[in-house]
């Protein structure tokens, strides 16, 4: 069991797991000497998340998703000057500040680790028919309509509803690719192109968008989208049960619910 004796030392345990971070991952917010005295797991440092933080005495957030706006790397590169003003990295910045928590970011290194491979567990799928060694995988099920299979998802992710490309729900389907997270937003569509180079019938998503389900059905495959935070949630948990083992500062999970509701 590893020591957490500053934020310093959580950020190297990361580190150790694979033995480099990504340039878009580790401290994004706060003091690297910082004493540790709990760790929350989580999807997004959400306003509500760093206040469940706080209340649970985590003074030190990992989150898979970046803590401010702009996403990085979009368009330019470059954010506009006045970014850290904006009142959504605005509030996250005084939360964070007014309760001494330090928040970094886990990104491509948890989605390798574990992020996918929990979402794969979650639905079910077993092994996949076709294994690239990295995420482009195609999933081989009992043929069965489409309204089965999006049963299965909404049970599987505990979902009311999910959002699906139109098609016929009574054509049967066998082959499944996991365009997880956000890779099946339009930005990442060279990541649908790679799926559908393995011949699916049926994405089943984490989060998309208009170009992305267009993209997605013209190429003659139907999409069911669960969310982004829904569909890696899954692996976040793992995550967490994976650091209690591993270091002897309290972990916890904050489950970010998903951003939308049916109305």
């Amino acid at each position: 069991m590893e020591s957490m004796g500053s934020v310093r030392s959580l950020e190297q345990y990361l580190r150790s797991l694979t033995g480099q971070l990504n340039p878009d991952e580790g401290l994004q917010f706060g003091n690297p000497n910082q004493a540790v005295t709990g760790v929350q797991l989580c999807w997004m440092a959400t306003v509500a998340a760093i206040e469940n933080a706080a209340r649970v005495g985590a003074n030190a957030i990992i989150a898979h998703e970046s803590l401010f706006y702009p996403y990085p790397g979009i368009r330019s590169g470059v954010h506009p000057s006045d970014w850290m003003t904006w009142d959504t990295n605005r509030k996250r910045i005084e939360l964070l500040s007014q309760h001494h928590v330090a928040a970094m970011r886990f990104h491509g290194t948890m989605d390798r680790i574990c992020i996918h491979d929990a979402f794969v567990t979650a639905l079910g799928l077993g092994e996949p028919a076709y294994d690239d060694g990295q995420f482009a995988r195609v999933f081989e099920v009992p043929r069965q309509p489409v309204r089965r299979l999006i049963a299965r998802v909404k049970s599987a992710a505990g979902m009311d509803h999910v959002r699906i490309t139109p098609c016929d729900l009574d054509r049967e389907v066998s082959r499944v690719a996991l365009p997880w997270g956000g890779t099946g937003l339009f930005v990442n569509v060279q990541f649908q192109q790679q799926l559908i180079e393995l011949k699916p019938e049926v994405f089943i998503a984490g989060e998309s968008d208009c170009y992305g389900f267009i993209f997605a059905s013209d190429a003659g495959i139907i999409m069911i989208e669960t969310s982004h935070e829904v569909s890696e949630n899954f692996g976040i948990k793992a995550f967490e049960e994976k650091m209690q083992k591993d270091v002897d500062v309290p972990v916890v999970y904050y489950e970010n619910p998903r951003a939308w509701i049916v109305a």
